[in-house]
């Protein structure tokens, strides 16, 4: 077990790119990004599992979420941050 190649070959290079990660929570900035996307391994394949919908409501287990909103927020989202970049 350990992090896909990219995070760091030392643990130290480790600490360095979960640095740079909380960075860009915390304040995003171009450069900080720029650094952090050079650095890590790109995911080319997503999945995405929303219990949305199917929990904490009586009667409605099975039945499809509301319209796919946590889908549409996640494409809202690249398609924001693709502008940015």
């Amino acid at each position: 077990m350990g992090f896909e190649r990219g995070w760091g070959d030392t643990a130290e290079r480790v600490l360095e790119t979960m640095h740079l990660l909380l960075d860009l929570l915390q304040a995003p900035d171009p450069s900080t990004l720029e650094t952090f996307l050079g650095r890590v391994p790109m995911v080319f394949n997503v999945v995405i599992l929303s219990p949305h919908g199917y929990f904490g409501q009586a009667n409605v287990l099975g039945l499809p979420d509301t319209g796919g909103q946590v889908f549409l927020f996640i494409i809202y989202c690249i398609i924001i941050f693709n502008l940015d970049v």
